[in-house]
């Protein structure tokens, strides 16, 4: 059931000052593939006034060299970048990487610069950039790829700058492989392996859960030896990998591992084998047994914070509601109904998706200062109803801090829980981890101004001239 707004203007600007004047209006959005936006629309997840389609812009279509670099347009489609004899003599694992995306019909449509603009935590081509160091080119300036990724459906895009090109490089070394989630053909895990001609190798990862990453460690083994053997002592850190139905953070590490040594494989022709079976348990039972256990509990996502703060504090801030209005993202309203059962209004907004919740909390099994249960219902009325629970405990550190650990285990329904797993995991990390980090903010102690001697003998010179005068 398609929910598109009742008003929508379209727009298909033909230039780039055409486009980025359109982007002036309100509500307006750029487009390019369209391949997440309009799927976000048509379930009613995005409500915006004016459509700006980037298609018609012919130069941003461009594939050519320049230099010793692969400059590739934002509106290049993983159609033409896969079929491109030009990419394929520069670097073939390109061409490899797009003709892996979906489906035909979507890599005729969708587009490099839309997937990097879009950042999905399962897509291909962020790892690619990390790895291979690309530089996005915009309408106001160019973002190395390092900087550019700022975490899930979040990057360094300014309002009304949109992507013209990804410089690429002149690279020695590429590979990519993912392991797919098979109803979407997203990453259940991807690595992209690349070496910049006169650089160390470098290994970027997706579909962990927290957008794409480096894994700095298999970078530097491979800075000393460029081979397979150099990796057999990795192991990947099983805390950066997300738990969901399809897979535990413990099997996405374990394919991190497995691709990795693959993708390096695939360039020195060695053999990729791991040298050991380092588990007592199948990756396939890992991931069958999760998938199962998780389907039973719903979405659990966990962290930890270190607070500036007394447990007393901490516990009290907990319950104050002024606080917990200004740590909650997107939070318009937030009124306490009793002493522990509060109501607030939150918008969403992440990625593609747009949407407003009438939210219940209460908090049960307290233990006071240790432990607390924040349970908690939110309705986006015909978009679906979310559920979930966060449990929070706190310790008392030695030096007066706050060891605080929160999990959270939730459910969604309706129109929202077709956008399947990876956003609404990627929704829900992002919230959990930007409500704690401001919670610490919150609590942490103003950093006293520091005033340098410089200035401090400044001012006294200036107020010596003054009384004198």
């Amino acid at each position: 059931m398609s929910v598109m707004p009742a008003s929508l203007r379209y727009e298909r600007p033909t230039d780039l000052p055409q486009a980025i004047e359109l982007l002036k209006r309100d509500g307006a959005v750029a487009m390019a593939g369209g391949q997440s936006l309009l799927a976000a629309m048509k379930l009613g997840l995005n409500e915006r006034k004016v459509l700006v389609d980037l298609q018609a812009i012919s130069n941003l279509q461009a594939i050519e060299l320049q230099g010793d670099r692969l400059i590739i347009g934002a509106m290049a489609t993983h159609a033409k970048i896969a079929a491109s004899p030009l990419v394929a003599h520069f670097a073939s694992g390109l061409c490899t990487l797009a003709r892996g995306i979906a489906d035909q019909q979507v890599r005729n449509l969708g587009t490099m610069g839309g997937s990097l603009a879009n950042n999905d935590p399962a897509a291909c081509w962020p790892a690619a950039a990390l790895a291979a160091q690309a530089t996005v080119v915009t309408s106001q300036r160019r973002i190395p790829a390092d900087d550019f990724f700022q975490g899930v459906y979040t990057t360094a895009l300014e309002p009304q700058e949109i992507i013209t090109a990804i410089e690429w490089p002149s690279l020695s070394q590429f590979s990519y492989l993912k392991f797919e989630q098979k109803a979407s053909r997203f990453a259940l895990v991807g690595v992209a392996v690349a070496q910049v001609k006169g650089a160390s190798a470098r290994v970027a990862i997706t579909g962990l859960g927290q957008g794409a990453c480096l894994w700095p460690e298999a970078g530097d083994a491979l800075a000393q030896r460029f081979s397979v053997e150099a990796l057999d002592a990795l192991r990947f850190p099983e805390a950066l990998a997300q738990t969901d139905l399809h897979a535990s953070a413990a099997y996405r590490a374990h394919l991190v591992r497995v691709l990795t040594r693959r993708c390096v494989a695939s360039i020195s022709k060695e053999n990729p084998a791991l040298p050991v079976i380092d588990s007592k348990q199948s990756a396939i039972d890992l991931v069958v047994n999760t998938a199962s256990k998780n389907e039973e509990a719903g979405l659990q996502i966990q962290g930890e914070q270190r607070l500036q703060a007394s447990v007393e504090q901490v516990w009290q801030a907990l319950f104050a509601p002024t606080v917990l209005h200004r740590c909650i993202a997107g939070c318009e309203s937030f009124d306490q109904r009793s002493p522990t059962a509060y109501e607030a209004v939150i918008k969403l907004g992440l990625g593609p998706v747009s949407a407003r919740f009438q939210v219940d909390v209460q908090i049960q099994d307290i233990q006071a200062p240790q432990s607390c249960t924040l349970v908690f219902s939110g309705n986006a009325g015909a978009l679906g109803a979310g559920q979930g629970r966060a449990h929070v405990t706190l310790r008392a550190e030695s030096d007066g801090s706050t060891h605080l650990h929160w999990q959270t285990q939730s459910r969604v329904n309706g129109r929202l829980a077709q956008l399947g797993s990876r956003l609404i995991s990627a929704s829900v990390n992002k919230l959990s981890g930007d409500f704690f980090r401001e919670f610490s903010r919150q609590l942490s102690p103003p950093s006293p101004i520091q005033i340098p001697p410089s200035l401090w003998q400044a001012l006294i010179t200036r107020f010596r001239k003054l009384f004198s005068s």
